[in-house]
């Protein structure tokens, strides 16, 4: 019991701190975060309305005109997490760095769970105006039951605690070496091409021989499309939920949890800071 409230204890006053650093541009901060659901927003109705709305029948595969918006406003909750969870770390080790501050985070020993914890936090605070809107929208247009709610959100967690694990990772690389940061931002660009954030997996099967052979199951097996999947069945509410998926997305994302934390360290240990 004393270890998890001294892990409590850590996770709060990190993500305390990274929320009090990012507000110190308070209006930049709340600005950004109201301007971004909108400009995500405005295409989205525009090509419901230039596609889907103009037939009675949805043309895109897997799609209906009454779920075509709640799936793409998910699919924008999800990503807006990832993109967020897996630059957290880069950015903050980075402003460190410059700061010359960077050895203090990790002098006193602090639980890396902790640390992607805390930063996780933060990275949903600093998002909640962009997820409140669409929530807000996805409620009008097609709400949810609690049970639904709860378990997408379930899914949303887990999704952004990976997003932060591949993100320690990607940080550490960038305080070892900057050269090497590039290379893993194909890898986490390539991860979000493979999750269908904004189509619907029957798309693939439209591509042409042998590429639609070759991506399925780099798509359909992705546990970020498995996290997706969950959230979105839980949210429509119009089949049953897959026990397999959230169990397969929940130890993934306990073992990538442990290993960037390992790797974090190991390149901590090995390479340390580099450049400055």
């Amino acid at each position: 019991m004393f270890y998890l409230n001294n892990d409590i204890r850590e996770t709060l006053a990190i993500a305390r701190k990274e929320i009090q650093i990012d507000l110190r541009f308070a209006i930049s901060y709340v600005f950004q975060s109201i301007v971004s659901p909108l400009g995500r927003l405005i295409p989205i109705l525009t090509v419901y309305a230039a596609t889907v709305g103009q037939n009675a029948v949805s043309p895109i595969p897997g799609l209906t005109k009454e779920t075509y918006i709640p799936f793409l406003a998910i699919g924008i909750i999800f990503n807006t997490a990832w993109r967020a969870s897996t630059s957290a770390f880069q950015e903050k080790f980075k402003r460190e760095k410059w700061a010359r501050t960077v050895e203090l985070l990790f002098i006193a020993p602090v639980r890396t769970t902790a640390i992607i914890t805390g930063v996780g936090i933060s990275v949903i605070v600093q998002n909640t105006p962009t997820f409140i809107a669409f929530l807000i929208a996805l409620s009008i247009i097609y709400p949810t039951t609690l049970t639904g709610l709860l378990l997408a959100f379930l899914a949303f967690i887990l999704m952004t605690l990976i997003g932060l694990s591949v993100g320690l990772i990607y940080g550490g690389a960038s305080l070892a070496t900057e050269n090497v940061s590039p290379f893993i931002s194909y890898i986490i660009s390539a991860f979000t091409f493979l999750t269908p954030f904004f189509y619907p997996i029957e798309v693939i099967d439209k591509l042409p021989h042998p590429l639609n052979v070759f991506l399925d199951p780099l798509i359909r097996y992705n546990p970020l499309n498995a996290a997706l999947s969950f959230a979105r069945t839980a949210w429509l509410g119009k089949e049953a939920v897959s026990p397999f998926e959230i169990v397969y997305v929940f130890i993934v994302t306990v073992v990538l949890m442990l290993t960037a934390g390992y790797v974090f360290r190991l390149i901590w240990r090995k390479f340390g800071i580099q450049g400055s």
